[in-house]
């Protein structure tokens, strides 16, 4: 990721890059990367009590600090984070624009080159009370839909049989709409900077698979403030087991996905 070409860099300026990552892999190796680390990050991660939680919280911290650095061609103890009243990270100073998101041992972090961007991931697993979950959270004609689905292809699990180990339930055709759904509309908000305590049904979202990755999802937008913004919502390459979306407000930029991994000293 360093010595980039001219294609390379005219290539992150007119792209919302997303970088994967496997947070056990990457849990290994922290030793150097905790040098790197703001106290507050450190003392943060001490609160989780399980050891494989904290650890890969702070792979996760670890890998957008180092990733930011190399963006931003500074020591990753130079990257200095700030959060929004809402927990949400940014650089303070520098129009670049940043989220990740992890769950289970998947790690994805979106940039983009100015404006605002949001990514969403989540491993597909059994849920307690789906439907009233459901009709709590969605538009009325998302619910309809989810609730409506069927069972297509087995829906299987990316993450360990010890982060989530009960089996799928037989109507996973709801549950993959429901978590296909869930990311599409927590994208949006975690880039609006808004969170789950935003109105959920003040906007609507697409259901159905889409397996082009190319189609704006959203379908209706009243967030307050944000009726105008040429929101992009997008479902993205996920992990077997997990689904994930993106969404950006920048118009004419394209989706690059791209692996994320720690530069080795030799």
């Amino acid at each position: 990721m360093s010595g980039q070409s001219n294609n390379t860099g005219l290539e992150e300026a007119r792209s919302v890059q997303l970088f994967w990552a496997d947070l056990d892999e990457t849990a290994d190796e922290l030793a150097p990367l905790e040098s790197g680390m703001a106290s507050d990050e450190l003392r943060r991660a001490r609160r989780f009590r399980e050891v494989r939680l904290r650890s890969r919280w702070m792979a996760a911290r670890a890998l957008l600090r180092h990733l930011l650095s190399l963006e931003l061609d500074r020591d990753p103890g130079d990257v200095r984070l700030q959060t929004t009243d809402r927990g949400k990270p940014y650089l303070p100073g520098n129009e670049l624009a940043f989220n990740l998101s992890h769950s289970g041992p998947h790690l994805v972090i979106a940039l983009a080159p100015l404006g605002r961007v949001g990514v969403d991931v989540e491993c597909i697993r059994p849920l307690p009370e789906l439907t009233p979950l459901v009709e709590r959270h969605f538009t009325r004609a998302e619910a309809d839909m989810i609730l409506s689905a069927t069972r297509s292809a087995p829906s299987g699990s990316g993450c360990p049989e010890s982060d989530f180990p009960a089996d799928p339930p037989e109507d996973d055709g709801v549950l993959r709409a429901f978590f296909r759904t869930w990311v599409r509309k927590e994208a949006l908000l975690k880039a609006v900077g808004l969170g789950i305590s935003a109105p959920l049904d003040r906007f609507q979202v697409a259901v159905a698979p889409d397996p082009s990755h190319q189609t704006n999802l959203l379908l209706h937008n009243e967030l307050p403030g944000e009726e105008e913004v040429p929101w992009q919502v997008r479902s993205i390459a996920a992990p077997f087991g997990a689904v994930a979306a993106v969404a950006w407000d920048t118009p004419g930029l394209t989706l690059v996905q791209k692996s994320l991994q720690l530069e080795r000293s030799t």
